[in-house]
């Protein structure tokens, strides 16, 4: 489990996707992109989805798809999306499925950080442009 300290540090931030939050779980747990470790999958994979719930109840973030459209709802539903589609295995848990498999990413909100104090969205997903 992340110690506060390190959920501070992730939650800091609008340089993060949620490939990179994943990996970035990975090495808080002294892993290397890509390595497996089947003994912390669950628990890394709790973390994911406490983190994704955070930052959307405290409106840090929402949720894209790849058409650039907002995917409404209760911070649960979007969670649960989340964790109905995520792999279940490191195996499968690699940079490819948040491309292809994903159902969505992260949209940081930038409050007030418009030109007129607007709030402004970075979109961290890769976007069908058909």
């Amino acid at each position: 489990m992340l110690t506060q300290e390190q959920i501070d540090i992730i939650c800091e931030g609008p340089d993060y996707f949620l490939e990179s939050i994943w990996f970035r779980i990975g090495q808080l747990y002294g892993l290397s992109p890509g390595q497996i470790d089947h003994d912390s999958f669950e628990e890394r994979k709790n973390d994911l989805f406490f983190l994704l719930g955070k930052l959307l109840d405290e409106g840090q973030i929402k949720i894209g798809n790849h058409k650039g459209n907002f995917i409404s709802g209760p911070t649960a539903a979007l969670v649960e999306m989340f964790r109905n589609s995520f792999p279940d295995s490191d195996e499968k848990a690699q940079a490819i499925w948040f491309i292809t498999e994903c159902p969505g990413g992260i949209v940081w909100v930038l409050k007030g950080q418009g030109e007129k104090g607007q709030d402004v969205y970075k979109w961290w997903l890769f976007k069908d442009e058909k």
